[in-house]
């Protein structure tokens, strides 16, 4: 029986959501035009930092400045500190109040009542990701040992380390075992380099790296991604 691991950050909750939230409070209004361009570019130098975060070479409070700073700078738009940290103050305030949705929350309690393996391998530091995992409730559905944070493990995606020890873990068939998540190159190259099967949750409407392998199966909606899965599930 085919198997299914999943993202969280902008896969099993709308990611942009609190971030469109705390760039209007910040500035008015004045970017709610350009929030899928910010988002994509905090996005891509969250990516771009979290490497030198997670080892310590800078504090957080200079992660989330750089991070805000940068995704404006790459739109052509100077932030000072000030306005770069009252972006992250209020993205913590909004991230306090996500929550799944109708459609991944039925999706997912279908899973694990049909006794489908299913589980989680986040990218992130321990407590930050514990906490999304608590705001939304995920261990009403998926238990907390099924879960893979890799701030507890000491490897991240895309190393297929992260992984090969979910395998191990859970006596996965990769060949059977889907990951489905909305970052190319963190969760589809680095799943697919463990080979794992790939659905991409392409909720941005983004082009595949050129040169890149396709993924297994592309969906742009919540929607699409549950029908496939149940599908697969049969």
């Amino acid at each position: 029986m085919d198997a299914f691991f999943f993202d969280i950050d902008d896969t099993l909750y709308d990611l942009c959501r609190p971030y469109q939230l705390a760039v209007h409070e910040t500035f008015g209004g004045r970017y709610d035009g350009l929030i899928d361009r910010l988002f994509a570019r905090s996005r891509a130098q969250s990516d771009a930092l979290f490497g030198d975060y997670t080892a310590g070479l800078m504090s957080s409070e200079r992660y989330y400045l750089l991070r805000n700073q940068r995704a404006f700078m790459d739109c052509g738009i100077c932030i000072d500190d000030e306005a770069a940290l009252r972006i992250d103050a209020y993205y913590k305030k909004f991230q306090r109040e996500i929550e799944l949705s109708g459609t991944i929350r039925a999706l997912l309690r279908g899973l694990v009542e049909s006794g489908t393996m299913c589980g989680i391998i986040s990218n992130g530091k321990s407590e930050t990701q514990w906490k999304k995992i608590r705001t939304l409730r995920l261990t009403e559905l998926i238990p907390a040992g099924r879960i893979i944070v890799s701030g507890d493990v000491g490897c991240r995606k895309p190393d297929r380390a992260i992984f090969d020890l979910a395998a191990e873990r859970f006596a996965l068939n990769p060949e059977e075992t889907w990951y489905v998540g909305d970052t190319f190159e963190n969760d589809i190259a680095g799943a697919s380099l463990a080979g794992w099967k790939t659905i991409w949750l392409n909720r941005r409407n983004r082009q595949k790296p050129a040169g890149a392998a396709a993924p297994d199966a592309e969906v742009r909606s919540e929607e699409e991604m549950a029908a496939l899965i149940r599908a697969r599930r049969g």
